[in-house]
C-alpha cells in the first residue's frame, strides 16, 4: 500500500474503492483546499485609463498562479515588480474550496497609487477591435504558471486602449508554497 500512495502522490491520482483515477494538478489543489481565487472587474474605464491589481506576497511562501485579463477592447497588460506603491482598496481572496478554512498569506489591492513603477517583467496586449462606439473584446492568459517570489510586491497594470470606455477584468487562480532549491 505504501507503494500505491507514493505513486498516487507522484502522479495526482485518487484512489477510491479501488479504482484509480487522475485528477489535474488544479482539481487536486480544490480538493485540498489550497487554490484561491482573486478578481475585480473594473467597469467602464475612460479611453487610456489605467486600472491595477497589486500583491504583496509574505516572508515565507511563493505565490503561484495564472492571471486572466479580460477587456471589452484593446487594452495593454504589464506587470511590475518591486516598486513603491501606496493606498489601494483590499481586494479579498476567496478558497475555491469553500468548505476549506485555509487562508493566503499574500495580500491582494486595486488602485493602488504607483509612486515609483518597479521593473516591467510582462508586457501584453489584448488585441480588440471595432470601431469607436463598439469596440469588442479579446482575454489573454499566461500559458505558464507565474511564481512570485517571497517577500515581494507585482502590480498588474491594464490601459483602456479601445477608443471609448471598456469595461476590463483581472483575475488570478493562485496557491502558496514552500520555496523548493532547483
Amino acid at each position: 500500500m505504501t507503494d500505491r500512495r507514493t505513486l498516487l502522490d507522484i502522479f495526482n491520482l485518487t484512489y477510491e474503492d479501488e479504482n484509480i483515477s487522475t485528477i489535474d494538478r488544479a482539481h487536486r489543489l480544490v480538493h485540498e483546499g489550497l487554490l484561491f481565487g482573486v478578481g475585480y472587474r473594473f467597469e467602464g474605464v475612460a479611453d487610456e485609463g489605467l486600472v491595477n491589481i497589486h500583491i504583496a506576497t509574505g516572508s515565507e511562501l511563493e505565490l503561484h498562479g495564472a492571471l486572466v485579463v479580460s477587456a471589452t477592447g484593446k487594452a495593454y497588460i504589464d506587470i511590475e515588480e518591486d516598486g513603491d506603491y501606496s493606498g489601494g482598496t483590499v481586494v479579498p481572496s476567496v478558497n475555491l474550496n469553500r468548505a476549506s478554512a485555509n487562508t493566503l498569506v499574500s495580500t491582494f489591492k486595486r488602485g493602488v497609487t504607483i509612486d515609483t513603477p518597479g521593473d516591467n517583467i510582462g508586457v501584453e496586449l489584448i488585441a480588440g477591435s471595432g470601431d469607436k462606439n463598439r469596440p469588442l473584446g479579446g482575454e489573454t492568459r499566461e500559458g505558464a504558471e507565474f511564481i512570485g517570489a517571497v517577500d515581494s510586491e507585482y502590480v498588474i497594470v491594464v490601459q483602456n486602449l479601445a477608443g471609448a470606455e471598456a469595461d476590463i477584468m483581472i483575475r488570478m487562480e493562485l496557491y502558496e508554497h514552500e520555496h523548493e532549491e532547483e
